[in-house]
């Protein structure tokens, strides 16, 4: 099997599906990960920021960490936005990859980026046979995440956390919470399925393995 995921930024898809990624390499799948963005930033009112050069290499580790191919487009943060010709964009590498399983932005998310490439990436994926969107911020959203599909990775948790760790640069703004936050998230979703830990997605598409 092939599996692609497709984050805005780096670390994205570490949060929202890391767990299923090491999942799928460790039962012999072929993994990739594109990103779309450098991953920069600056935030105007503070002195947080995020350097391009380091947001790669710490994702370059993340993604040799999980087992998986790294591939960015280079796009600029903060601006992208869902058409026709950014889904093109996809289709490159969608059509090097050949994916089985596509793993991509809940379209329900504020965050402007992901929603962008939520749309896009399923517009793009729309011959791949399953289509599954993970959450990767948990901002109050007025649209609810529709959770109607789970994986255990009871025993992928603490790796997937030691790969987030990776992203000291974006980790250190936020004095680490985002690690406890993800470990309670996943060991949640897991106590519901009577199990260690999961990770909960949409499912658009689904194709039998």
């Amino acid at each position: 099997m092939k599996v692609l995921a497709i984050g805005a930024h780096f670390d994205d898809v570490e949060i929202g599906c890391g767990g299923m990624l090491l999942k799928r390499v460790a039962q012999g799948d072929k993994v990739s990960i594109l990103t779309i963005t450098n991953s920069k930033y600056e935030k105007p009112h503070n002195n947080d920021s995020r350097y391009a050069e380091i947001a790669r290499a710490e994702a370059q580790e993340a993604a040799k960490l999980i087992g998986a191919e790294l591939t960015c487009l280079d796009k600029e943060p903060l601006n992208l936005v869902h058409n026709e010709g950014f889904s093109y964009e996809f289709d490159k590498v969608i059509n090097r990859v050949e994916p089985d399983i596509v793993l991509t932005h809940w379209s329900g998310d504020f965050h402007s980026d992901h929603a962008a490439v939520a749309l896009s990436s399923v517009r793009a994926a729309r011959r791949v046979g399953t289509i599954l969107q993970y959450r990767s911020n948990w901002y109050s959203t007025e649209e609810l995440f529709n959770e109607n599909y789970f994986v255990d990775i009871s025993d992928y948790l603490e790796r997937k956390l030691e790969v987030i760790r990776v992203y000291k640069s974006v980790l250190a703004l936020t004095e680490y919470s985002w690690i406890e936050f993800v470990e309670k998230q996943n060991q949640s979703i897991g106590l519901r399925l009577g199990v260690k830990a999961a990770e909960a997605f949409t499912c658009l598409k689904f194709t039998e393995w």
